[in-house]
């Protein structure tokens, strides 16, 4: 079955030509249709018909499950990054803390997670340790923790939610971070997610602030919305 309760067709389609750098004509001339009916179609203001629906899909080199995510296959078994090894950023009283999460596949393609939280010397020595799954999609991946290092914390429960743009080849994200303070107060922070460890010196950590324009939205929005940046260029000055 698909999940087809908020799909916007139009939309999809559109952003999916333009992450692949097509014009319309292009679209149009493959599949035998005008310009115009591939813009009605980005619009909303024609519905393609299934046949013509499959079409776009192969043009696009997509599977249709792109444009309607099915309920029970939501999740792929291939895991999204290119290493088993994670490395989390984050600010603790201004302070840049440096984490690591490692990804063990289990059976039937699920992923176990540890989390080894505030490093300091060596991964032996970090401030929390905890452990959880893993599950992710193509567009978002979901880390949820249990901490089981501090009987004091035992109640604890951290999930992590990191954005997984598409077409975005990078081995940075962006992250949510939600969990607890010592004092058992409800607390979210912007942590960086590498696929390789970091030269912490060269990591701007006013990146990993809000920002004035971010406490406005969320001011706007009611809300902290998570975005969809290109992180390597944002967050880390490799030179």
């Amino acid at each position: 079955m698909y999940d087809i309760t908020n799909v916007n067709l139009g939309k999809i389609l559109r952003k999916q030509r333009k992450l692949r750098h097509l014009s319309l004509e292009y679209i149009g001339d493959k599949i035998d249709k005008t310009k115009a009916t591939i813009s009605k179609y980005e619009k909303g203001e024609i519905i393609p018909d299934f046949i013509t629906v499959l079409e776009l899909c192969n043009v696009l080199d997509i599977d249709i499950s792109n444009l309607a995510p099915s309920i029970t296959g939501i999740y792929t078994s291939n895991l999204p990054f290119n290493t088993n090894i994670l490395y989390l950023y984050y600010l603790t009283s201004n302070k840049l803390i440096s984490s690591t999460i490692k990804l063990e596949q289990e059976v039937n393609n699920i992923y176990s997670a540890y989390f080894h939280s505030g490093i300091k010397n060596t991964i032996e020595h970090s401030a929390y340790y905890y452990e959880g799954t893993v599950e992710f999609s193509q567009t978002v991946t979901y880390m949820n923790f249990r901490n089981i290092s501090s009987d004091k914390m035992k109640l604890e429960q951290v999930q992590i939610i990191i954005n997984m743009p598409l077409s975005n080849t990078s081995n940075y994200f962006n992250c949510f971070i939600t969990g607890l303070t010592p004092n058992f107060l409800p607390i979210i922070k912007r942590g960086l997610i590498t696929t390789t460890p970091l030269d912490t010196s060269k990591i701007d950590i006013k990146k990993l602030k809000i920002s004035k324009e971010e406490l406005q939205k969320i001011s706007s929005d009611n809300a902290w919305i998570l975005d969809t940046k290109i992180y390597d260029e944002f967050f880390y000055d490799a030179q």
